[in-house]
């Protein structure tokens, strides 16, 4: 990283910050970190994903009927076990 993208981006970086720290009264503004791990039920996929799909946003693609729904599916199951957890499910 050159000297200018390096300033550049830790301006950028403090410029966040104090924007956070001015506006602290809005909720999600710092909010804490979440962290689990959500089965997908099968021992081959879990131990292939480091034990399951981690919080964030998760995009699936493949070919119809090819199992994404299922898939999706069973992991809104596994989610459900963990507590204070709720499923939309979204057609």
């Amino acid at each position: 990283m050159k000297k200018t993208e390096k300033k550049t981006t830790n301006e950028t970086l403090n410029q966040v910050q104090n924007y956070l720290k001015q506006n602290k009264d809005y909720p999600y503004n710092f909010e804490s970190e979440h962290h689990y791990t959500v089965s997908s039920g099968s021992l081959l996929l879990d131990v292939e994903m480091g034990g399951g799909i981690k919080p964030g946003v998760i995009r699936s693609t493949g070919v119809t009927e090819g199992g994404k729904t299922s898939c999706g599916l069973s992991f809104a199951r596994n989610f459900q076990k963990i507590p204070n957890s709720m499923v939309m499910y979204i057609k």
